[in-house]
């Protein structure tokens, strides 16, 4: 008589929905454009770098979960 077996593997899938900070792996809240280009940050980097910032940003958006804030140039 002939068997078959089936083996079952769990694997582990990461999804995520969100972009994450360009200083750490947390969900960013806001996307500063800077001449030079663009970086994501989590509000915790957001608040700890805001004044350098909003001082040498082009624009300020907000991704969701934080207050809306722009800078015209």
């Amino acid at each position: 008589m002939e068997k078959t077996v089936v083996k079952k593997t769990r694997t582990q899938t990461t999804v995520r929905n969100f972009l994450p900070c360009d200083a750490c792996s947390a969900r960013a809240k806001f996307n500063v454009q800077f001449s030079f280009g663009e970086l994501d940050f989590c509000s915790h980097h957001f608040q700890l770098h805001e004044t350098v910032i909003t001082t040498i940003s082009i624009s300020v958006q907000s991704l969701g979960g934080a207050s809306n804030e722009t800078k015209a140039e």
